[in-house]
């Protein structure tokens, strides 16, 4: 008898899949431990099935089901937005149900909307904060010797926000490291939407950060329910300087106390008519080039579209704020 919460072996895990598979009459069954790595491969796969079926082996009845270790990782993270139908089994292969059956208790549990569960497509639908919140609270895998993968944190995203451009990295690759690269590609494939600086400046346990982009998904924990409001507002990458950004969106910049706050088209669910800012300081380094660091202030703040009436002593710069490889930003003044 095994112990609980003990795993299968690949073998005798594969003989049970295999198993139920003909049950469900399917001729071929593939086993993701086995095969292929490449998160954005693996992606494809899920998306490209026609069921999946997920082993809970530290899950002994179907009633506990949701306490589940498998809902904590950053490896199931797509495992369980991309394919169309799921089924669950417990540790002695009963099953407990279906994705679609399931989706509103999964729901609370991952904070994933319901309707994406329901319907994968619906992920395109949803703004870049609100995917990287998806990835804040996962739980990284470790290696055998105790280290923590903290860069699949980022990695896990990959498949989940389309951009088959980034490949996966060394395992030595730092969290920051690999957050950066996946929102260089982000931006590429998403430029209206600038949700991706909607993070919040909060000490890591690590303490990463990359100027005005993120240096972890768990800084987007606050942002599961941003969404974005299509407008002029542009991520353009420049000619010749590869993974250098332009952002075209409004700021209001108070020059002589060096502070400013730079408007997001985006919004949380709770203030529908507001626009997300975040502050700024900013640093004259060189003449008519003005640096943008995140301030001391953590948090996100909300404005009311008018903008100008809600601040009405300073004024409103149409900005175009560039991004530099590694994330440090500046504009440009007259």
């Amino acid at each position: 008898m095994e112990k609980p919460h003990t795993p299968l072996s690949d073998a005798a895990r594969g003989n049970l899949a295999r198993n139920i598979a003909k049950r469900y009459e399917y001729g071929w069954v593939w086993i993701a431990p086995r095969c292929v790595q490449d998160p954005t491969s693996i992606f494809y796969i899920y998306q490209g099935a026609y069921i999946c079926f997920v082993y809970l082996y530290d899950i002994e009845n179907k009633e506990t089901w949701a306490k589940s270790d498998w809902f904590k990782y950053t490896y199931t993270l797509p495992e369980l937005v991309a394919p169309a139908e799921v089924v669950f089994f417990t540790k002695h292969w009963e099953i407990v149900g279906t994705k679609k059956e399931l989706c509103d208790e999964i729901s609370g549990i991952t904070s994933f909307d319901a309707e994406v569960l329901r319907e994968p497509k619906e992920v395109q639908r949803c703004s870049v904060a609100k995917r990287m919140s998806w990835a804040s609270r996962r739980i990284p895998p470790k290696l055998p010797d105790g280290e923590t993968l903290e860069q699949d944190q980022a990695h896990c995203l990959i498949g989940i926000f389309h951009v088959p451009g980034l490949a996966v990295e060394d395992k030595r690759l730092k969290l920051a490291e690999a957050m950066l690269r996946l929102q260089h590609e982000v931006m590429k494939q998403y430029p209206e939407d600038l949700s991706i600086f909607a993070w919040e400046d909060r000490p890591h346990p690590v303490g990463v950060k990359n100027g005005l982009l993120a240096g972890s998904p768990s800084q987007f924990e606050v942002s599961r329910d941003v969404q974005v409001r299509r407008g002029q507002e542009r991520i353009v990458e420049v000619p010749g300087h590869a993974n250098t950004f332009l952002i075209q969106a409004p700021m209001v910049a108070n020059m002589p106390e060096f502070k400013g706050k730079w408007i997001l088209n985006c919004w949380h669910n709770s203030n529908p008519t507001t626009n997300i800012f975040i502050s700024l300081n900013l640093v004259h380094v060189v003449p008519n080039e003005v640096e943008l660091y995140r301030s001391d202030i953590p948090d996100m703040s909300h404005v009311e579209n008018t903008v100008a009436g809600d601040m009405p002593y300073i004024g409103l710069l149409e900005s175009e704020v560039y991004i530099r490889k590694d994330g440090s930003c500046f504009f440009l003044t007259p």
